[in-house]
């Protein structure tokens, strides 16, 4: 009996040892890198926005050299997963085409931005000759709780602007302004399907607007870290008033503007410069800005009081081809980042229009009258069914815009392209998601007859 017990005892230990076996990976790849430490570096109740921290290090313990692989090279492995839903989130690509001898150790360090709740799992990897080799039995992982989204009670078009670092309180335009209009419920138009395939029912919402710390922006030759968008400066009262030339002299509200001397200039081919009056509450809008002397050379001119809702007249232009102010439809940093909402609609560009325009819109900028090309003021909404729940918290403040307010055609330009400010500290990884929604996912909103005149 006794040595059946022992015999008994003995394989019960083996197979308590087995499943140890089975879950104690090996920490060398096939191709002999060994990874010597992985560590991950996190608060102990991350949130969206909380930085994660990663480091490990390499080495390589076989006979020959390898060299990573000239565009993946050695990086993080991460994914995130809720309920059903699982996404690669792959980040942090490091020592493309490195070559490492026998012997040799590679250190490595990268950060994460958390922007999204579910569960988050990193591990190191790399690739060589095309061969993914990650270390996956080695990922650490990390639970984060989703936010309660509250609605605003704010009255829609309430925000605030940044002053010498001083946040002021502002109302852009009254509530009941077509900017700040609720359009969740309104009725689909009847040439909505129209007007999305002209535009393309499987192109890409296009960002135009981020910190450029990733992309060179249509060519333009912007440097690395070089913001780019449609920028605005606040003024106070006492900031002096200068003279405006302009083009377009019978559709611009003359001048003076109070234009500072160093005001931020759009980059590229439009040269927009955008003045909010605090104190007046009034907003200077130019279009193809150049300084001259004491004053500004322009294209066209728009002042609008941000106390009324009194439109351009009928058949006049602004600083934006369809005769809308430009400030109340960009996507700024600081609502999407602090103040966690955006109640007014948003501002966006296509290629080919009609010659018409909807209200709001004054002012057309096509000789074609074509029916099948989208009119100026045109209102387009993401659709009610979209799954928002996949993308990054400050992309889903975006998208419920979106979907409340929608966005108004307002110029020519890229398809689907859509307006922000710049800022140094807008994730472009993050704002690239919106590149995953296609023109199919939009209904065009209606919101009254088109003027053809």
């Amino acid at each position: 009996m006794r040595v059946k017990t022992t015999i008994f005892l003995l394989i019960i230990l083996a197979a308590l040892t087995g499943i140890e076996n089975a879950w104690a990976q090996p920490k060398v790849s096939g191709q002999g890198i060994e990874l010597v430490r992985f560590n991950l570096v996190c608060e102990e109740k991350p949130k969206i926005g909380s930085r994660v921290e990663i480091s490990f290090t390499l080495r390589n313990v076989s006979n020959d050299s390898v060299v990573f692989h000239n565009k993946f090279g050695i990086f993080v492995g991460s994914r995130w997963s809720r309920g059903p839903k699982m996404l690669n989130r792959d980040f942090g690509y490091q020592y493309q085409g490195w070559r490492l001898r026998p012997g040799q150790s590679i250190s490595y360090q990268a950060s994460f931005i958390l922007d999204m709740p579910g569960n988050w799992s990193f591990w190191p990897t790399y690739n060589i000759a095309g061969q993914w080799a990650p270390f996956d039995s080695q990922r650490k992982t990390l639970s984060v709780s989703a936010p309660e989204f509250k609605a605003s009670r704010e009255a829609p078009g309430k925000t605030f602007v940044v002053y010498k670092g001083k946040k002021l309180p502002l109302q852009v335009f009254p509530p009941d302004n077509p900017w700040n209009m609720d359009i969740s419920r309104l009725p689909r138009h009847p040439k909505s399907d129209v007007y999305l395939k002209n535009i393309g029912m499987y192109t890409s919402l296009h960002p135009d607007f981020g910190s450029g710390n990733r992309w060179k922006v249509l060519g333009y030759p912007l440097k690395k870290g070089t913001p780019f968008g449609i920028p605005y400066v606040v003024v106070r009262k006492g900031q002096p008033k200068v003279p405006v030339k302009f083009k377009y002299y019978r559709e611009s509200d003359p001048g003076p503007y109070p234009i500072p001397p160093d005001a931020p200039i759009e980059k590229g081919g439009d040269r927009h410069i955008i003045v909010v009056d605090y104190d007046a509450k009034k907003l200077y809008e130019v279009y193809l800005a150049s300084k001259a002397g004491k004053g500004w050379n322009a294209g066209s001119g728009a002042i609008f009081d941000l106390t009324t809702n009194k439109l351009r007249p009928l058949g006049w232009t602004s600083a934006d081809a369809a005769g809308l102010p430009i400030f109340p439809g960009l996507i700024r940093y600081e609502e999407v980042h602090e103040k966690g909402e955006i109640n007014h609609a948003l501002r966006f560009t296509v290629q080919k229009t009609r010659k018409a325009y909807i209200l709001p819109a004054t002012h057309h900028a096509s000789p074609v009258k074509a029916d099948v090309r989208p009119p100026m003021g045109l209102r387009l909404r993401l659709k009610a069914s979209f799954d928002i729940e996949p993308f990054p918290e400050p992309v889903k403040v975006i998208l419920r815009a979106l979907k409340k307010y929608g966005m108004i055609l307002a110029d020519n330009g890229g398809d689907l392209f859509i307006s922000g400010s710049p800022h140094p500290d807008w994730n472009d990884d993050q704002i690239n998601w919106l590149k995953k929604i296609k023109g199919k996912e939009f209904e065009a909103v209606y919101t009254g007859e088109a003027f053809t005149k």
